[in-house]
């Protein structure tokens, strides 16, 4: 067998969570061979080297285990309790000859519903990971009636979209008692640390019970309080594929959308010798058009007119003209020499004058 990362072997074994096996290699707790490992990404041979967590030698791995819980409430979800407070664990609810397990992801303890237990760390690893969005579904009783505006605001909170989709809606009131207090049905894809109720505490709602009823598409239908089941192949199977790091995205991605005033960028690959065009940058004021030139004709081509040109002005051409009489007066033969336009009599409009007598 090829060698494996360590605490990926302690995952494997049941003893802890890949989580949990990181923080013991920290911690000193675990050995390879007699000596005491803490570097993060040691590789073992699980077949061939003695691995030890916490004095206790690793024994061969068991076949994989996948149970159903429904827990009740004021219940640690662990297998025992850190603190010391000898508060009731999820360990206490398994079958004497139960083998050895730990939850997958958490849940509160004044929570209840559904919780997975198994030894397959790979599983609960990839089931927990924020990138596979595996959907958590929570019927949650607030205080109150949250109006238009807070569920919106726990929906955009909860991962949603303010858009009429069903996929964008993750906020759904179910029902209200006398306007006292409502339930609320809250699908999330990432199981932080008190989400619910830090949601509903900062719209003014706060919670007042909390039940998870799927995980992953698993539900807890059947299932009494603190009763567990084993899950069946086709829900390990439909576990397995949709955290399947190789399974088509089914996300529809999202769309770039060009700023004002650039160009779209082209769809598919540019064809071979086709050059790349870009259209110019738009500007508040476009530049005035350049004004057209005329085609003019060359000078051997203009027509010349009949008239030869006098190189004297043209008043002076007009007094030439004239006949010279020294006994005339010359105020009487000028204004004959002037060209008036003659004047345009208009008609006058008919007016009736007024009589005295009216018809």
């Amino acid at each position: 067998m090829s060698a494996i990362r360590i605490q990926k072997i302690i995952s494997q074994a049941g003893v802890a969570s890949r989580r949990e096996a990181e923080r013991l290699i920290r911690a000193g707790a675990v050995s390879v061979n007699g000596e005491i490992v803490t570097e993060m990404g040691t590789l073992a041979d699980p077949a061939r080297d003695a691995i030890k967590v916490r004095g206790k030698l690793l024994s061969r791995r068991e076949e994989p285990v996948y149970l159903a819980l429904n827990k009740p409430r004021n219940v640690l979800t662990t297998m025992r309790d850190e603190e010391g407070k000898d508060r009731p664990t999820v360990a206490e609810l398994l079958p004497p000859k139960r083998r050895r397990v730990f939850p997958v992801g958490r849940l509160d303890f004044d929570a209840e519903g559904l919780l997975l237990l198994t030894n397959d760390g790979d599983l609960a690893n990839r089931l927990t990971h924020p990138s596979n969005e595996i959907p958590r579904i929570y019927e949650v009783k607030v205080k109150g009636a949250p109006g238009e505006k807070a569920q919106r605001r726990l929906n955009r909170m909860a991962g949603g979209k303010d858009s009429p989709s069903p996929e964008s809606v993750r906020i759904r009131v179910m029902s209200r008692k006398a306007e006292r207090n409502t339930w609320l049905r809250i699908e999330l894809r990432e199981g932080k640390h008190h989400q619910v109720k830090e949601m509903c505490e900062a719209v003014g709602h706060p919670v007042l019970k909390l039940v998870r009823r799927s995980f992953g598409g698993i539900t807890m239908r059947g299932l009494a309080r603190s009763e567990i089941r084993t899950l069946s192949e086709k829900e390990v199977a439909h576990l397995k594929a949709i955290t399947d790091p190789d399974r088509p995205k089914t996300a529809r991605p999202k769309m770039d959308r060009p700023k004002m005033g650039k160009p779209a960028p082209a769809k598919g690959p540019r064809p071979k010798g086709q050059q790349k065009t870009t259209r110019p940058k738009a500007t508040s004021r476009s530049p005035a058009a350049p004004k057209r030139k005329s085609a003019s004709r060359p000078k051997s081509l203009r027509l010349k007119s009949s008239r030869p040109k006098s190189s004297q002005p043209k008043s002076s051409r007009l007094k030439s003209s004239q006949p010279k009489n020294s006994g005339l007066k010359s105020s009487g033969l000028e204004n004959q020499s002037k060209t008036t336009r003659p004047k345009t009599h208009k008609p006058k409009a008919f007016s009736r004058k007024k009589s005295g007598t009216r018809r």
